[in-house]
């Protein structure tokens, strides 16, 4: 069995949207990683590229898409197994 290890940074949980500025706070902390799941529209924007100007790579994902994880890049999930069937 392959151990992984976790990068030690910090996840962040809201129920509700976040703000641009909050974006932006957390690029200037060096958040490296930030996953917005939007519920409704049923896609993926994740941020990446930390700087002190905000995040320089925004990518978007759709509900059939395969996407993995930066920090994580042998893990990957398909985006509709995030909704109930």
């Amino acid at each position: 069995m392959k151990e992984v290890s976790l990068h030690p940074e910090p996840v962040i949980v809201r129920h509700h949207l976040l703000t641009v500025d909050d974006y932006h706070k957390m690029a200037e902390a060096g958040i490296p990683e930030a996953w917005l799941i939007d519920l409704q529209q049923e896609r993926v924007e994740i941020y990446l590229q930390p700087s002190s100007e905000g995040y320089r790579q925004i990518l978007r994902s759709g509900k059939n898409q395969q996407i993995a994880f930066s920090l994580l890049p042998n893990v990957s999930i398909l985006i509709a197994d995030l909704w109930p069937r």
